[in-house]
């Protein structure tokens, strides 16, 4: 639906604008109104105008079907609790000339996982992303000044995150409800957070990447690798120690990327971990933007850390699946763990299962009915039956309409089953076609003539006695592998 200027006055003040789900506003509006689609049930996705430079307080307040917005990059200011309770809201891009985060903006977003704050961002004030329930990963820009009381409480999710040093005021109970998750999963401290990258260049380039151009990283990212040296897992950050090549050297944290002589350096600590007990590549899949070529670049060069768990147990394929990465980098991942796995066949699918059920867990449908394909890939190509191939696709595919974890669980056991029946009636049929063979073949000098011949072969090579008792052995025998993997 397009608005031009003068009908989207009448709309944005009418009754009509709750019957809208699709819209797309004309470029030339430069701001939303107060309340302009606040309450809207039905509103799931919205294009806003190119030239928008205002968004006004409570715009889309509880819009609970919103699920993505991109905010063009001439808006300079978004009103307070602009996006709150938009509990379906999932992917949002902030433009880079905002100065402040105002108050509860994206309180109560549910489901947003990942945001990375523009570098302009000086404040983020009171609530501004508190209950934010399924928050992985907020990246900070290094000019911000003040996080105001509560600004990230109850987001019990967080995993990633550095306050950086530039910070001179943290409101009250600004992590409420976060820290002794942080704690409990990390063993790391609110107080710490500002050292978490001390002495670690190669990890703080891959938690501000977002903030740069490709180039940019790029080149920070190069400078940091040449200066990298031995390999091995090594804790390091938040203050817990440091390496030096040279005594009188300054700590790492203290020279500027852009200005580097690799010749001051020491670690770029591509093989260390931090605080969080995460590598390089986990701070980058978690990221709001996370550039394939650095991925790329990371494991070329540390392919080790696609096996690396954190202090909670997550490898980076574990936290890609919960946020849902592009394909392509999900690709690239599982290629350097079959190069990292001696013993592959096995394992792939072990973890291939366990990424699957992480996808559905934190709803990343995209990646989920990739790996659910690419998890049962071999066993479908292997069916010798067009008819039963194209069953299984066909039930994968109705994975996508399944609106909850749970129900999509029970549908992923059920694709499991049918496999398995499929898999059984092949075997069983090469094994009586296997008997009858051998029997043929024992008989043939001594066959009688006639076309019975055939038939009595098989009655009489037993398949008719055993095939029974094998599929019962079978299904035994299979119950039992699940409950060692399980």
């Amino acid at each position: 639906m397009r608005i031009h200027p003068s009908a989207a006055a009448s709309m944005l003040r009418g009754d009509d604008r709750n019957n809208v789900n699709s819209l797309k506003l004309d470029d030339t509006i430069q701001q939303l109104a107060a309340n302009a689609f606040s309450g809207n049930k039905m509103l799931m996705e919205v294009s806003l105008p190119q030239m928008l430079k205002v968004i006004g307080p409570e715009a889309f307040l509880n819009c609970s079907l919103l699920s993505k917005v991109r905010i063009p990059m001439t808006c300079k200011k978004i009103g307070v609790r602009a996006f709150l309770g938009c509990c379906s809201l999932q992917d949002v891009f902030l433009p880079v000339g905002l100065t402040c985060i105002r108050e509860e903006t994206f309180s109560r977003c549910s489901k947003l996982k990942t945001m990375a704050v523009p570098w302009a961002v000086t404040v983020i004030e009171h609530g501004a992303f508190s209950y934010c329930t399924a928050l992985l990963s907020i990246e900070l820009p290094k000019g911000l000044k003040k996080i105001e009381s509560r600004a990230f409480a109850h987001c019990e999710q967080l995993k990633n995150i550095e306050i950086p040093k530039s910070v001179n005021r943290l409101g009250d109970h600004a992590f409420a409800h976060c820290e002794r998750s942080l704690e409990l999963r990390f063993g790391v401290n609110i107080e710490a957070l500002d050292r978490r990258f001390d002495d670690l260049p190669l990890h703080k380039v891959c938690y501000y990447q977002a903030h740069y151009t490709t180039a940019a990283k790029q080149k920070q990212l190069e400078k940091a690798i040449r200066m990298d040296g031995p390999a091995g897992r090594r804790k390091r950050g938040g203050g817990v120690f440091s390496l030096c090549q040279k005594a009188d050297a300054l700590p790492i944290h203290e020279y500027d990327l852009d200005n580097l002589d690799t010749g001051d350096f020491f670690y770029a600590g591509g093989c260390f971990v931090d605080s969080f007990g995460m590598t390089p590549l986990h701070i980058l899949v978690l990221s709001a933007r996370p550039c394939m070529s650095i991925c790329e670049t990371v494991l070329a060069h540390y392919p080790s850390n696609v096996t690396t768990q954190d202090n909670h147990g997550n490898t980076p394929i574990d936290y890609a699946c919960m946020v849902n990465v592009p394909i392509p980098m999900i690709d690239g991942l599982l290629r350097t763990l079959q190069q990292q796995l001696s013993v592959f066949s096995e394992e792939e699918q072990r973890r291939l299962k366990c990424f699957v059920y992480i996808a559905n867990k934190y709803d990343s449908m995209d990646l989920l009915l990739y790996l659910t394909s690419r998890y049962f890939h071999a066993r479908i190509k292997a069916l010798g039956l067009d008819q039963w191939k194209q069953h299984v696709v066909n039930e994968i595919e109705i994975i996508a309409t399944l609106p909850h974890a749970t129900l999509r669980e029970g549908h992923l056991e059920r694709i499991d089953d049918c496999l398995r029946q499929f898999e059984q009636k092949e075997a069983l049929s090469l094994l009586e076609l296997a008997l009858w063979k051998a029997r043929m073949q024992s008989e043939y000098r001594r066959r009688l003539p006639g076309p019975s011949w055939r038939r009595t072969c098989q009655i009489q090579s037993g398949a008719e006695i055993v095939i029974p008792l094998i599929l019962s052995y079978l299904v035994v025998v299979d119950e039992e592998h699940d409950h060692y993997h399980h």
